[in-house]
């Protein structure tokens, strides 16, 4: 459960700084969402959020720590967490400009900054790691 909240947090995350980037030119450093939030609305950009998804952005960043353990003073996350970024994840899916979709959509998966990152191999039916370069 912990693995699923931090990797959905990142998926979040990731989706703030895509659009900030997209947005604005740039993005936050760092981990909290509540920091590309605010980056979205100092912007032109329409980014209104409710007070609930506010409560939600807050509670999500609290617990951002699961990518760390921590024996002594554990973080706990279930399926309140799991509703909060589903809810924070619809809402940016919602006004995500459709220039962004199409960008996003017309990417392969597994290419990232013109190099392919994982290959499939025919004779193992295995994946491995590369660095191949492509042409795009």
């Amino acid at each position: 459960m912990d693995s699923a909240a931090y990797l959905s947090h990142v998926s979040v995350e990731m989706m703030l700084k895509a659009l900030a980037l997209h947005v604005c030119g740039k993005y936050v450093g760092g981990h909290q969402l509540q920091d590309q939030i605010d980056l979205l609305q100092e912007s032109e950009f329409d980014f209104s959020v409710s007070e609930d998804l506010n409560v939600d952005v807050a509670y999500t960043n609290d617990a951002w720590d699961v990518r760390y353990p921590h024996p002594g003073n554990p973080k706990v996350v279930g399926h309140f967490h799991r509703d909060a970024l589903i809810r924070i994840w619809n809402h940016c899916g919602e006004i995500v400009p459709q220039e962004l979709r199409t960008a996003n959509n017309s990417s392969s998966p597994n290419a990232k900054g013109g190099r392919i990152l994982w290959v499939r191999n025919d004779s193992s039916n295995a994946h491995k790691a590369t660095t191949k370069e492509t042409s795009a």
